[in-house]
């Protein structure tokens, strides 16, 4: 199935159970785009993951985060490359997006 394809599935179902804010990476946590709010990696929980399988190269994989915050106030997804995982990020960044052994979609 095609890469771009199998994450507007993801995307469309994780917008059906709620998750509609958009996160990003930062070095030190993410950040809520449309509200330009930080969490560090304490104040958000993971609640699952899937993992796109690159097309022509395993190292263009990428993961969906479907991340809520603790409050409970803020539901949403992170898109990041599966390589992303490197220096620019914090340990308890990294740490806390290690947390899952396999994603949901294996």
């Amino acid at each position: 199935m095609n890469k771009f394809i199998q994450l507007f599935e993801y995307l469309t179902s994780l917008t059906k159970k709620g998750y509609n804010y958009t996160f990003e990476l930062t070095s030190t946590g993410i950040r809520l785009i449309e509200k330009n709010l930080f969490f560090s990696p304490d104040k958000f929980t993971i609640k699952e993951y899937y993992k796109l399988d690159g097309i022509k190269d395993p190292k263009d994989a990428s993961l969906i985060f479907a991340i809520e915050s603790n409050d409970g106030l803020f539901k949403g997804a992170l898109i990041t490359a599966y390589s992303a995982f490197n220096e620019f990020l914090s340990a308890d960044l990294i740490k806390k997006l290690a947390l899952h052994p396999k994603p949901l979609n294996n």
